[in-house]
């Protein structure tokens, strides 16, 4: 990463949150917002930024944090993106109503204190490590000029420190659609 990580091109993490509703009644509401549920101390000055839903499912409680796969449903397209909010008949019974959002981490690289800060890349998405990899690759053969990609033949960078948020995991703008192919 660095300082000239472009935002689409920075560290991104889907996060979950739920709420808990009683069946046979309408649900009319936002929907639940994973932000408030962070707990490491390194993410309390991440901007609240309000992320992209990739997925919001209902599914019946059938025993403690237990839910019946049976009964899962999508409902995302329900979602007013305008308001981020549902409306939804839930059947008899307990329900779970879980929202999957894609949020910026906000990271930063580690040992760096570069001003604009040094935003850890997105390393999930392909775009995003090629546009890095063409920015250090021009500026590696500006340095060298002729002998890039003969004494120069390559680059090689074991810093993997990402952290997703709490109650996360790493993914990016296109991680679903890869795992449909």
């Amino acid at each position: 990463g660095g300082p000239r990580v472009a935002k689409e091109d920075q560290s991104k993490a889907l996060c979950s949150a739920y709420k808990d509703l009683e069946g046979g009644s309408k649900y009319r509401g936002k929907l639940p917002d994973p932000g408030s549920s962070r707990k490491r101390k390194s993410e309390e000055n991440i901007a609240t930024e309000p992320g992209t839903i990739v997925a919001v499912v209902a599914g019946r409680i059938s025993g403690k944090n237990q839910l019946d796969a049976d009964s899962l449903a999508v409902l995302t397209t329900r979602v007013k993106q305008e308001t981020m909010e549902i409306e939804w008949d839930v059947p008899e019974g307990q329900w779970r109503l879980m929202a999957f959002w894609l949020k910026f981490t906000g990271q930063e690289c580690q040992a760096q204190n570069a001003r604009p800060p040094a935003m850890v890349i997105d390393h999930l998405n392909q775009g995003a490590v090629r546009r890095y990899c063409d920015y250090l690759g021009g500026t590696l053969e500006k340095a060298v000029g002729g002998e890039f990609g003969k004494t120069v033949d390559s680059f090689f960078c074991d810093s993997f420190e990402i952290q997703p948020l709490h109650n996360s995991l790493l993914w990016s703008t296109d991680t679903l659609s890869g795992f449909k192919k």
